[in-house]
């Protein structure tokens, strides 16, 4: 029997026969499973799940079956999706994909328990990092749109605010403002996003206390501007900054870890590049 099945295999049209054989009965089992979707009881307690928290409510009996219509409906147009090769080159597909296997990669790594003398060794190799930046606090006259530089106008304003004996004078003078006239006290960067980086260098580029000067451009326009308080960067003790010390150590190592996973996901690959054409 032996003897005759090998003479059998050593046909070579016998044996493209049992391949075709084979990859059609692969087919056939694989297309079946294709074909078949189950609703099981995970999938009707998450749609029950999702409509309550949605609704406040449990679903009634005529809206879980409709919830199941959906879901099954939803799950036959994605199959033909995938069938009809619709998830390729498409892409917002690619990018919700990569998305999702950040969050999956994200959630690989649990949060890592630090002992206090990590923490306070990666202060002690950081501490520029959680040093206060100078900050300063001013009030503004708001004189305009962009235009040519208002110079006789902030000239008279200048004048009418040196000779007022009123410490609430300048809230009277200029334009209106969309937001307050009188800012906190703000870091360069801080500043930077609020009123352009112009504004920013050239306020902090002034030393001088309640004097009007000006005028100042911002990403609004121009101002007149009268600095009230200045703070000298402070260095911050451990105990002042340990929560942020903390956060951005678990971020840090989370992010070796994630650079450590894709590294190994890479070396599966055989990836080549080709010579940028400039």
């Amino acid at each position: 029997m032996f003897r005759r099945l090998g003479l059998l295999l050593s046909d070579r049209f016998v044996v493209f026969v049992l391949l075709g054989a084979a990859l059609f009965l692969w087919n056939a089992l694989n297309d079946d499973a294709a074909s078949k979707i189950h609703v099981g009881e995970d999938d009707i307690a998450m749609l029950e799940g999702r409509w309550l928290s949605q609704s406040g409510a449990r679903p009634s009996p005529e809206e879980l079956r409709a919830l199941i219509d959906f879901h099954i409906t939803e799950e036959v147009l994605f199959r033909e999706a995938i069938r009809l090769g619709f998830d390729q080159d498409d892409t917002i597909v690619r990018r919700r994909l990569v998305q999702k296997m950040e969050f999956y990669i994200q959630n690989q790594f649990s949060e890592p328990n630090l002992t206090d003398e990590e923490l306070r060794d990666h202060f002690s190799r950081t501490q520029a990092l959680y040093a206060q930046p100078k900050r300063v606090s001013f009030n503004h006259v708001y004189l305009g749109e962009h235009d040519d530089v208002p110079v006789q106008q902030a000239s008279e304003i200048l004048g009418r605010l040196a000779a007022s004996n009123s410490s609430e004078h300048w809230r009277q003078v200029g334009q209106p403002f969309l937001f307050d006239q009188s800012v906190g006290l703000k870091s360069r960067a801080e500043l930077s996003e609020m009123f352009g980086s112009v504004f920013a260098d050239d306020l902090f580029g002034e030393d001088a206390l309640r004097t009007w000067i000006g005028p100042l451009e911002s990403s609004y326009g121009w101002h007149l501007v009268s600095i009230t308080d200045q703070r000298a960067e402070q260095t911050l003790s451990f105990e002042q900054v340990r929560d942020r010390v903390r956060q951005d150590l678990i971020e840090s190592r989370q992010q070796q870890d994630k650079d450590a996973f894709l590294l190994d996901l890479k070396s599966n690959y055989e990836i080549s590049t080709a010579a940028p054409t400039q």
